[in-house]
């Protein structure tokens, strides 16, 4: 690579780079040299490109941050582009800025680009330099035709068309007799397709529409239309999607489907007002529901075995939890399809409906006429159904129609929103599910999340670089650098480093054992040991897996992981004088059964060297108390099984527990509250957005007091 000849020695020089790699080692590589060296574990990718732009006096850009493309320029200059060469060159222009054109490099020493630049561009040009990866991600996304890009910048406002045959016609052939808009439309579902996105974001702003897609569940900046055709190309989704054109005040909701070469797509379509105008996004939904199924769905064979077990039941509910977008209503879809045999009567009820599936009777819920799961159900379980798909669990109605249902003879699937299986339960409690009825209709709960897959046609094992800076995550989950791997980014998948994703699940059983302890309201702790002594996997221990299997990389799913066990050695330290061994932490008894909570209060006073005991509830509570006995207590007002107020007066009814210190956490920050706690027997009162420094000084004051309390006695 001659041209990378220049910027090899001025690495060199700047030290950024220790000393030349042989030529071997670019032999079969496509990359520039700041990435390979990157790659390769050589350099710091960031690090090298901000050395180099402040020797070079040059600007550095994070083209993330920046949703300006080469679709903003003239389009008299984008005529003149060759974006083989752009490619090749790694170079992207971006905009016109005080009459000179920025453009971005990889490389600053290239001067066969610049040179190239300047004789298309024939303008005054201003460098910029940015990460290769970005450059390229950003030629990716710069897929808007220019003839169109040319039309659009020039054409007046063009009127509303009406619904055109080209919805059943293949969009994906290109047809110039066509108008504009519709050719616009036509390209950007194309696009979508093609570039496998599950959501079209159509964006108002001040002077564009703003074209983004999400790619594998990560939103990515498309292109941008002049905001004079916003109207017009809005209007035309409207029509399409069957929406009122003329209400432009309300939100509205609406379906079409399209084909995008030879494959059916089902298109939620969802508009609402915003400040620059009205926002549409589109869900693409494939058309083809016979991929979802049990066995393409991801799962391990011990959960599809044990699914397979639960769907083949009765006078069960089988609940999938997870947050918005990971994949809950895909698993039902596969669940539905399993048993879809001809000899059921599956009802599905839903908000809104995503797939149709022929053989099912799928029943849209309306709050807007009061058709609400709850009301629907009523209905539906008059219609002797053998097995019932509930959209969503959302109140305590549904709820409690879900488990009779369940209860008098019917399967019954939902979904939740949880952060783990087990935490299902507790949820469904708050729903004022009674114990003894969950613990006798719940069959299991999955868990699930979704990740990016790596994408095969880049993918590499993890440089020396990579595991060096990983290496205390590495060695907490125990997990082997050889089987780490990381990608570079191509062409296939748009220079992300991703293709596709993958499901990450966790299954807990409602085994007769684990029945019994939601029977006496056990804590999910309990539930937790118990389940993981008879084979629970959670979702951290299938994420660490999936990583193992080089199915994804590690920073893919450090959001999921549970906190490590394994503690990093500790160093040696001087010998403590004899009277520092006998010193022991002050134990902080926390009663909260939101688990995020618990998580920052724990990290917060663990960091001041307390031991944290925790309790989601005020039964387990006391229970804790009895077992550890604290040195304070912060506890939370409400809170299912038993609530703050009653926790504290059995507390301090009972002789053993009457004087130590309680400090009660809540939302409800009034001084009538603070006054009713106080009178009941609380030492303090804080809210639960109170600053951690303010909540330890709180702690401490309640622990000094106890002490001074203790001595004067």
């Amino acid at each position: 690579m001659p041209a990378a000849n220049p910027l090899i020695k001025l690495l060199i020089d700047l030290k950024v780079l220790q000393a030349a790699p042989s030529a071997e080692a670019f032999a079969a590589r496509s990359e520039g040299p700041i990435r390979a060296f990157a790659l390769l574990g050589l350099l710091n990718e960031i690090e090298a490109i901000q050395r180099l732009a402040s020797h070079l006096k040059m600007e550095f850009l994070d083209l993330e941050a920046r949703h300006d493309t080469i679709t903003d320029l003239d389009p008299d200059l984008q005529t003149t582009l060759n974006l083989e060469l752009l490619w090749s060159h790694k170079a992207v222009p971006l905009r016109v800025e005080s009459g000179a054109i920025v453009c971005v490099l990889a490389n600053p020493l290239d001067y066969d680009a610049q040179r190239y630049l300047q004789f298309a561009l024939q303008r005054p040009m201003r460098t910029c330099i940015a990460e290769e990866h970005k450059i390229l991600a950003r030629l990716s996304r710069c897929s808007i035709a220019p003839s169109i890009t040319k039309e659009l910048q020039s054409a007046a406002d063009l009127e509303p068309t009406q619904k055109s045959e080209s919805v059943q016609q293949d969009m994906a052939a290109p047809d110039p007799e066509l108008p504009l808009i519709i050719r616009l439309c036509n390209k950007i579902f194309t696009d979508a397709a093609q570039m496998e996105a599950s959501d079209i974001h159509l964006e108002p702003g001040e002077s564009t529409l703003s074209v983004r897609y999400r790619i594998d569940g990560v939103m990515s900046n498309v292109f941008e239309i002049p905001a004079q055709h916003q109207a017009s190309l809005i209007s035309r989704l409207k029509i399409l999607a069957g929406m009122n054109i003329a209400e432009k005040r309300r939100p509205q909701d609406g379906r079409l489907k399209v084909q995008v070469s030879g494959e059916g797509i089902d298109i939620r379509a969802a508009c609402s007002p915003s400040a620059g105008g009205e926002k549409m996004v589109l869900r693409l939904l494939r058309a083809n529901t016979s991929l979802y199924s049990l066995e393409k769905i991801g799962f391990s064979t011990a959960i599809e075995t044990s699914v397979r077990r639960m769907l083949a039941g009765s006078a069960k509910l089988l609940i999938v939890t997870g947050p918005t977008g990971s994949g809950k209503t895909t698993t039902l879809y596969a669940f539905l399809n399993h048993l879809q045999d001809g000899r059921s009567n599956i009802v599905t009820v839903e908000d809104p409906v995503e797939y149709r599936i022929q053989g099912l009777h799928q029943i849209q819920v309306n709050q807007a006429i009061d058709v609400s799961f709850a009301a629907v159900l009523r209905s539906v379980l008059r219609q002797d159904p053998d097995a019932i798909m509930i959209g969503e669990i959302r109140d305590k109605e549904t709820a409690e129609i879900a488990l009779q249902a369940a209860q008098t003879g019917h399967l019954v699937l939902s979904t939740l929103h949880t952060n783990d299986a087990p935490s299902a339960i507790l949820r469904l409690m708050k729903l004022s599910a009674e114990p003894d009825l969950l613990a006798a209709t719940l069959a299991g709960v999955v868990a699930q999340r979704l990740v990016r897959r790596v994408c095969p046609h880049c993918v590499m094992p993890a440089p020396a670089a990579y595991l060096e800076k990983q290496r205390e995550c590495i060695e907490a989950y125990q997990l082997c650098g050889a089987d780490l791997c990381v990608s570079s980014g191509c062409e296939k998948c748009f220079h992300t480093g991703y293709h596709g994703r993958l499901g990450i699940f966790s299954f807990l059983e409602i085994t007769p054992p684990i029945s019994e302890l939601i029977h006496d309201r056990a804590s999910l702790a309990k539930i937790d040991a118990l389940a993981r002594t008879m084979g629970f996997v959670s979702l951290s221990d299938a994420a660490i897996g999936a990583v193992r299997q080089g199915y994804t990389t590690l920073d893919e799913v450090l959001g999921y992981l549970d906190p490590p066990t394994l503690q990093p050695a500790a160093k040696a330290q001087p010998t403590a004088p004899q009277h520092l061994h006998t010193l022991k932490k002050q134990k902080i008894l926390l009663v909260e059964d939101d688990p995020d909570i618990r998580a920052i209060l724990k990290l917060v006073f663990a960091r001041e060297l307390y031991e944290v005991i925790e309790a989601t509830n005020g039964l387990e509570g006391l229970n804790k108390v009895y077992e550890h006995s604290p040195q304070i207590i912060l506890c939370d007002l409400m809170m299912p099984v038993m609530d703050g107020r009653e926790f504290l007066l059995k507390l301090r009814a009972n002789q053993q527990t009457r004087d130590i210190p309680v400090i009660m956490l809540t939302a409800i920050n009034t001084e009538e509250n603070e006054v009713a706690l106080i009178d009941l027997g609380a030492n303090d009162f804080v809210s639960k957005g109170t600053a951690s420094a303010v909540m330890l000084s709180r702690v401490r004051r309640a622990l000094q007091r106890s002490q001074d309390g203790v001595a004067d006695r």
